[in-house]
């Protein structure tokens, strides 16, 4: 009986520790200036931070699972294949000078760095462009 209740306090403790770590993480991205958006490995919206919806105009609610191209001017494409292919190649950028579009129609002049983010495996799970 002993060895259950130490397995579930063990279990517990990661699971707090976890849920910490999780907090931590979100409060980091809330707060950072810079707008933040992170995509799925199929480039759909997975989340944005505060900064984002400030500058751009769109809410998660609106954008969730939507492609990339509902923030990309359509003359900057070609930098945006590029980041895309660096990405999906496992390869980090920074940098890159490009044109967005906010939910308005404005156009804002950029200058985006993004990474891959894995799971647990070490498979791409998705960007942080």
């Amino acid at each position: 009986m002993l060895s259950i209740n130490s397995n579930i306090t063990e279990s517990k403790n990661v699971e707090d520790a976890f849920e910490q770590r999780e907090e931590k993480y979100r409060t980091i991205l809330e707060t950072i200036p810079d707008p933040v958006v992170l995509f799925d490995i199929g480039c759909k919206v997975e989340y944005f931070n505060p900064a984002f919806i400030r500058v751009f105009g769109w809410t998660l609610k609106e954008c969730f699972g939507k492609s990339v191209n509902v923030f990309v001017a359509k003359d900057a494409w070609p930098e945006i294949k590029t980041m895309r292919d660096s990405l999906l190649a496992g390869s980090s950028f920074s940098g890159i000078e490009t044109r967005c579009c906010t939910k308005e129609g404005n156009i804002i002049h950029v200058s985006i760095s993004g990474a891959v983010y894995r799971d647990k495996k070490g498979n791409p799970r998705g960007s942080v462009p």
